[in-house]
């Protein structure tokens, strides 16, 4: 899991740095001043950043409950299936 949540990052990370500099060549191309085209550049980036960020965050989370309530449920079906047949 862990693995699979650095992969999302430099995914992501990689995503960021494409737009950015998307974004700086498009801010040439139509001769926008330096600090409107900083501003801008920055604004863009802290909230894609987090969006996208808290988007990959939540769905590890949501990856790591589903697999606890799985071996939870694994564990108790294990001892259910244990008192069966020491029953029996």
């Amino acid at each position: 899991m862990r693995s699979r949540g650095l992969r999302i990052t430099f995914i992501v990370g990689i995503l960021l740095a494409v737009c950015v500099v998307l974004l700086y060549f498009a801010f040439r191309i139509y001769r926008m001043p330096t600090d409107e085209e900083l501003e801008i550049l920055g604004t863009f980036f802290a909230t894609f950043a987090s969006t996208i960020l808290t988007f990959f965050i939540g769905a590890l989370l949501f990856d790591y409950q589903i697999e606890r309530t799985d071996a939870k449920r694994f564990r108790q079906l294990k001892l259910l299936l244990i008192a069966e047949l020491t029953e029996t």
